[in-house]
This record gives C-alpha cells, sequence and structure tokens, in this order.
C-alpha cells in the first residue's frame, strides 16, 4: 500500500505518517533519500515531528518520479508527504486538484488534512534557516525586496485577506477533492481529536492497530499536541492580548515574547482586522513597549 498525507503547511502531516507506521509495529519504512531505515520511537523535537524523516517531493514532477521509483520498491507501506509549492495564494486550488487526480489514478491512498485556521505558518519548521524563510515569505507575497520594514508592512497589509481567499479556495477543492480521497480531517480536528482522527484511518484503509503500542503513542501524541498548542496560542491567545494593551496604551513589556518580524506583522494585523487601527513603523527595530506602540496607531 502507497499512501500520501497531503495538507497544507503546518497541518501535521509527518506526524500522522510516523504514527501510520509506529501503530502497525513497524521497525523500519522506506525512505526514498536512505532506503530502509529505522522507525524512531520518538520523532517529537521542540516544535514539530521533524524528528521522523519524511518523503516529501516537492511538485508535481517530483511527485510523479517518487511514486515511479517506489512501485518499484519491496516494503509493504510506503508513505509521504507531496507538496505542490511553498506558496499559499489563489491559483494553487488548480494544482491541488491536479494532485488529488493524479494520485487516483495511480490508485494511492489520500488522506487529506483540510487548513481552517485564519493564519498560515511561517517560522514553525526547525529545518528551515532564515534565509529560506524570507524566500518562502517574499514568494507568498509575490514580492522580491529585501526590506524588512516593507516587508513586515506587507505581511501585515495582506495577511487575513490572502489567507480568507486561500481558505475560500480550500473549501472549493475539497468539494471536489473529497470525492477521489479516502479520508479528510480538518487541521483543528487532527490536531484536538487525534487518537479518533488516526482509529478512523486504520479503519478506512482495513489496516490493524497494534494495541500494545498505544500507551507510548499517547505520550508522544500528546507531547505533538502541546507543540501544536503552544503554536496556535500564538496567535489565537498572545497576539490578541498584545493588541489590546496597545490600544489601551498600557505600560506592557513585549520583551518577553522574543517576536520575529512576521510575528510583528501579525499583530500590526490584527491591530487593522480587530480595532482598525494601523501602527506604523519606520524602522527596522519595532517598539517592544505597548506605551510606546499606542503612540504609533493611526
Amino acid at each position: 500500500m502507497t499512501v500520501a498525507f497531503v495538507g497544507a503547511q503546518g497541518s501535521g502531516q509527518t506526524f500522522m505518517e510516523w504514527s501510520f507506521h509506529f501503530l502497525q509495529d513497524h521497525q523500519t519504512y522506506w525512505n526514498r533519500e536512505f532506503g530502509e531505515i529505522p522507525l524512531q520511537n520518538d520523532p517529537t523535537n521542540q516544535v514539530n515531528a521533524h524528528g521522523h524523516q519524511k518523503n516529501h517531493p516537492c511538485g508535481m514532477e517530483a511527485i510523479k518520479d517518487f511514486i515511479k521509483q517506489a512501485k518499484k520498491e519491496k516494503s509493504n507501506d510506503i508513505t509521504f508527504y507531496p507538496w505542490i509549492s511553498d506558496n499559499d495564494q489563489s491559483g494553487m486550488e488548480e494544482e491541488y486538484r491536479h494532485l488529488a487526480s493524479y494520485l487516483s489514478s495511480q490508485k494511492i491512498k489520500q488522506i487529506w488534512i483540510k487548513p481552517t485556521r485564519p493564519y498560515p505558518y511561517f517560522f514553525e519548521r526547525t529545518d528551515l534557516d532564515a534565509s529560506n524563510v524570507l524566500s518562502r515569505i517574499k514568494r507568498w507575497l509575490g514580492d522580491q525586496t529585501n526590506d524588512i520594514i516593507k516587508i513586515r508592512e506587507n505581511i501585515s497589509l495582506r495577511l487575513y485577506g490572502n489567507r480568507r481567499r486561500w481558505l475560500a479556495s480550500v473549501d472549493s477543492l475539497h468539494l471536489d477533492v473529497d470525492k477521489l480521497t479516502d479520508l479528510t480531517f480538518t487541521d483543528t480536528r487532527w490536531h484536538y481529536d487525534t487518537e479518533w482522527c488516526v482509529r478512523e484511518l486504520f479503519r478506512r484503509l482495513d489496516l490493524k492497530i497494534h494495541e500494545p503500542n498505544v500507551e507510548h503513542w499517547r505520550m508522544v501524541a500528546s507531547k505533538w499536541q502541546k507543540n501544536l498548542e503552544n503554536l496556535a496560542q500564538r496567535y489565537e491567545r498572545d497576539i490578541p492580548m498584545m493588541a489590546q494593551m496597545i490600544i489601551e496604551g498600557h505600560d506592557f513589556d513585549l520583551t518577553p515574547f522574543q517576536l520575529n518580524y512576521v510575528e510583528e506583522a501579525v499583530l500590526m494585523s490584527h491591530l487593522m482586522r480587530k480595532f482598525g487601527r494601523r501602527l506604523m513603523i519606520t524602522t527596522e527595530n519595532f517598539p517592544k513597549n505597548a506605551k510606546n506602540l499606542h503612540k504609533l496607531l493611526k
């Protein structure tokens, strides 16, 4: 059986892939780059499940090459995480529709994770250095400037609008691709109801869970969920709280939050969306006190 785990950046396909193998009690799995390699007992690290060496072909040609090679292998269960592009823009809908159709034509089992959160992930991949992160953001913006002031401003102006349009296209996409997939979860259900999702995945694929492995899997899943929860709270709790402090002009230190320039842009975007106020930051250095930021509101 060959299984594709498909979803947007930050959706947790890597942990799903690891769970697929671990809960079948696989000791090894096939990786295109390294061949048959040991399955880790606990793939989680500080942020995600990237301790697990996933198969991750990027772009349709690479995906087709991967499938061609996988069909020649003798491994019973081959899994991969196909990826079309780093862009989170309109226009991707047709490419993902083509991906679903192609995977179906190749008799690949498809498990999709549907994004629903109103913000995209940028910095959450620990295997990307700063230059790669900047390249991804510039592609997302469609602007090749290296000016951090302009990049931060552009992100703040486009963040929620771009994401809203992308999620609308995702809804349209899934009206078609769900007819071709074996199973689809929303990102939030996969995050908060992980064990139900895994058991449903095994049921749909007619696989048997090795129950002695479940207790350890639950411990690892709890760590993975906690890491995701920390990321979600950054957007859903910390950013709104900081925005409120800025609006009210409190003497509140933002330094402990260690905001990067994307998170600064998210904060600026939240102020516009929730309060209709713009932060006019004309220097690369972002003020670290809510009272000082209040003075820059327009």
